[in-house]
């Protein structure tokens, strides 16, 4: 795991480890979990499938544990995809998806040096 490039890739390293009450044990396990969770894949798969519904429960459960793993940009970016998709903003919940995707592959990158 590459601190600085998890920083880099828009992670607060501190934030992150003051949401698991500073236990590092359990933060470093977590995040490193995180390079094997499907919230991503399974959202551009509902959005795909025009299902609304679950892709809106897709990227709140994501923002909810990029939130908690200290990921920042990454839960601003999930909010966007919401509020696009509560918009009816089918083409910027298209681009946001990319966005999430391209942030998503840097901290797997980082997470993984």
């Amino acid at each position: 795991m590459n601190r600085e490039k998890l920083q880099d890739a828009g992670v607060d390293l501190k934030k992150g480890l003051r949401n698991f009450s500073g236990n590092q044990l359990i933060y470093n396990r977590f995040l490193m979990s995180y390079t094997t969770d499907s919230h991503l894949e399974n959202c551009k798969k509902v959005y795909k499938e025009k299902d609304d519904v679950q892709l809106e429960e897709q990227l709140q459960a994501l923002q909810r544990l990029v939130g908690k793993l200290g990921m920042e940009d990454f839960a601003g970016q999930c909010q966007q995809a919401i509020d696009a998709l509560q918009a009816g903003e089918g083409q910027k919940v298209s681009d946001t998806l990319e966005e999430m995707q391209t942030t998503h592959e840097k901290v797997i990158a980082a997470l993984k040096f």
